[in-house]
């Protein structure tokens, strides 16, 4: 399974290169675009906020590529009961729990736009990404490697990208959601 991800993903990236026909390519630092995303999260117990600066190049007037880096932190406070019993007295207390996710990442993305104000992307990224948390006394650690294959569309208003987007692989230790989810990006 591993290894088809791997192949799609050559494929995706050699793709553009293959569709220059015989022409070569020559760098035209005009074609260098910049951009990144920004987001946040916020409800009542939680919250979230990174960035992932971005560097490309248009290939194509339709097609554009490029690499960037990422930071997300999270956190989340909540209380949770627990019952105690010694045999005489019977109680419920209320003790707090802490949960904290800091990720590094590095990513690869293709914008198409089949239009001139629609734009289809993919985002193959990988992170590092350490998870904490406090239950009462006890603490608890890990960090892992996390895939994510992130494919989105949406409306290019220059400079910003409105999308929406889905990742693919669901590993289990993704910070992104199993459903589809909205970000705002720029790309210059």
């Amino acid at each position: 399974m591993k290894k088809n991800r791997f192949v799609l993903f050559v494929i995706f990236i050699a793709l553009p290169l293959s569709m220059q026909g015989q022409q070569v390519l020559k760098f035209d630092p005009n074609k260098l675009i910049f951009g990144g995303d920004v987001g946040f999260g916020i409800s009542r117990d939680y919250w979230t906020a990174g960035g992932s600066p971005q560097v490309g190049y248009k290939l194509t007037d339709r097609l554009h590529i490029g690499a960037g880096i990422g930071y997300r932190y999270a956190r989340s406070d909540k209380d949770y009961y627990t019952h105690t019993d010694n045999g005489e007295v019977s109680s419920w207390q209320t003790k707090k729990s802490r949960y904290t996710e800091n990720s590094v990442s590095l990513n690869l993305f293709a914008h198409y736009y089949p239009w001139q104000k629609l734009l289809l992307s993919v985002k193959p990224e990988i992170m590092r990404t350490w998870y904490k948390e406090t239950l009462a006394e006890n603490t608890f650690a890990a960090n892992q490697v996390v895939p994510a294959l992130i494919v989105g569309g949406g409306l290019y208003l220059n400079p910003v990208i409105l999308q929406l987007n889905y990742e693919l692989i669901h590993h289990k230790y993704s910070p992104y959601s199993d459903n589809i989810f909205f970000s705002i990006g720029f790309m210059f």
